[in-house]
C-alpha cells in the first residue's frame, strides 16, 4: 500500500492571506488614522503606495529564495546559506533572538488594536478595554 504524500505547494489565495497576515498585520488599522492626521491631508497616500510597491518587491525575492532554497524553515535557512558557514549560523541566530523578543510585542499591539476596535461597537471604557486586550498593568 502506498503512503500517502503531502503536496509542497500553497494555492494563490493561501499565499496572499500569509503575506496579509506577516507584511500587513494590524498596524495601517492603528496607525492610519494617526498618519492622516499627522500628514493634514491625503499626501499621506503616497507613503502608503510606496509601501505596496516596496512590499511587491519584497514578495518577489521571498519567492525567489524559496525557490532556490526549498527547506523549511524560511529565514533562519535563507540567512544561513546567504551569509556562508561561520556568520550564516550567527545571522540565524540572532534572527530567531530577534523574533523572540519581537513576534509576543507584535501580538500585544494587534490585542490592544483589537480592544480599541471592539470599543466603537460595545462600549468597553477603559477597564472593559484592559479585560479585552489582556493590558493588565496600571
Amino acid at each position: 500500500m502506498k503512503q500517502p504524500e503531502l503536496s509542497r505547494r500553497i494555492s494563490l489565495l493561501q499565499a496572499t492571506a500569509i503575506n496579509m497576515t506577516d507584511m500587513v498585520g494590524i498596524g495601517p488599522f492603528i496607525v492610519l488614522s494617526i498618519v492622516a492626521t499627522t500628514m493634514h491631508g491625503p499626501g499621506f497616500l503616497y507613503a502608503w503606495v510606496a509601501g505596496a510597491v516596496l512590499s511587491f518587491i519584497d514578495a518577489m525575492v521571498w519567492s525567489e529564495l524559496g525557490a532556490t532554497f526549498p527547506m523549511a524553515g524560511g529565514s533562519y535557512n535563507f540567512l544561513k546559506e546567504g551569509f556562508g558557514p561561520r556568520t550564516g549560523k550567527l545571522m540565524s541566530f540572532l534572527f530567531v533572538w530577534q523574533t523572540m523578543i519581537q513576534a509576543p510585542l507584535v501580538i500585544a499591539s494587534a490585542a490592544i488594536g483589537f480592544a480599541h476596535y471592539a470599543g466603537y461597537i460595545v462600549p468597553l471604557g477603559v477597564w472593559g478595554t484592559k479585560a479585552v486586550s489582556g493590558e493588565w498593568y496600571y
